[in-house]
């Protein structure tokens, strides 16, 4: 009784992952060719990459009720792909190389009471953040399927709105809703911190 360990996908591939984590978003992977690798189990992912340009679309869940979703839809593509995950198939560290751009889809904040009260507009329209670099590396945490850092590295570009800045490096901490910029190339911005 062999068990399968390795699987090579070819010609317009697409998979799916549904979260098995309530809240955590659905992941859909496209490229050419992609590898996956299986744990010693044979039932959970250990890695999985592209062998090709390659596209991972993040899908938000549905927050309790039919709520939005507090996170907006993601579009990362790079020449190349990879993941890791842990013990359950749970991603722990997604890396993409070459041509990076990632594309968030930022919700609007939720009305407050004191916004409703002064008749401010019910639905806003979220908002589009474009990011671009060498390198990419994300790690989530295991438990909720949370993004906990992002690093984004080599010829850095950010442009949301009216906001655009450049960098050598940009390190994401989601807990502290911050990002931080290094080896910045705008004239006078050696360094700067941009809200979430």
């Amino acid at each position: 009784d062999k068990q399968l360990s390795r699987g090579e996908w070819r010609g317009g591939v697409r998979l799916t992952q549904i979260p098995t984590t309530e809240g955590a978003p659905a992941r859909v992977l496209t490229s050419e060719a992609v590898e996956m690798l299986l744990k010693p189990d044979g039932r959970n992912l250990d890695t999985a990459r592209t062998l090709a340009p390659g596209r991972l679309e993040l899908i938000p869940a549905k927050a309790p009720g039919g709520a939005a979703a507090r996170e907006g839809r993601r579009l990362l593509t790079a020449e190349r792909l990879g993941m890791q995950f842990a013990e359950e198939s749970q991603l722990r560290v997604l890396r993409a190389d070459k041509r990076v751009r990632l594309e968030s889809e930022i919700p609007p904040p939720a009305p407050t009471a004191a916004r409703a009260q002064r008749g401010a507009p019910a639905a806003a329209r979220p908002t589009q953040r474009v990011t671009t670099s060498d390198a990419l590396t994300a790690q989530f945490t295991l438990a909720s399927q949370e993004l906990e850092t992002l690093e984004q590295t080599g010829d850095f570009h950010y442009l949301e709105g009216e906001q655009q800045a450049t960098a050598e490096r940009a390190y994401y901490v989601a807990a502290e809703e911050k990002v931080t910029l290094t080896g910045a190339t705008a004239p006078g911005i050696p360094a700067m911190i941009l809200g979430h």
